[in-house]
């Protein structure tokens, strides 16, 4: 049984679809179908251009894709105290949710306030010309924040 979220966004009459994946006993979104890939933040195959009025719309996902139960591992770390544990987060689980170039260059690791830390990848370009560290914080807007 595959379980999907439905997202509609008011403002552009945009539908994201999400499948609901289950990683370490816990539900994550990732992104499956949008039907304007100019505002999603991951891009998926197949695309089709479909018009709409006036605007031309770039869809793109299944809907029909299926992605089976998988076994998974949760790996977790504690660098400080201060910091406390610290689980690493699959770039899939956030599809949609954090743009794909940011999860493409990026480790993401969930504080137990549920806030991200990204350290670059070894070995990532970006990682030779910037050290950097990426921190995504959480806010519930409209709605409840599940997953990430």
């Amino acid at each position: 049984r595959q379980f999907k979220e439905i997202v509609v966004l008011r403002e552009g009459l945009v539908v994201h679809v999400y499948d609901l994946l289950e990683h370490g006993r816990r539900w994550w979104r990732s992104l499956a179908w949008s039907s304007d890939a100019a505002v999603s933040l991951h891009n998926l195959s197949p695309r089709t251009v479909e018009a709409r009025g006036s605007r031309v719309h770039t869809v793109m996902g299944s809907l029909q894709r299926s992605v089976p139960p998988a076994p998974s591992v949760v790996i977790s770390r504690r660098l400080t105290a201060a910091l406390g544990k610290q689980v690493f987060v699959p770039p899939r689980l956030l599809y949609g949710l954090i743009p794909t170039a940011l999860l493409s260059a990026y480790d993401l690791w969930q504080n137990e306030d549920g806030s991200l830390i990204g350290d670059v990848k070894p070995g990532h370009p970006i990682g030779d010309a910037l050290r950097t560290r990426l921190a995504v914080s959480l806010s519930e807007v409209g709605g409840t924040v599940s997953g990430a």
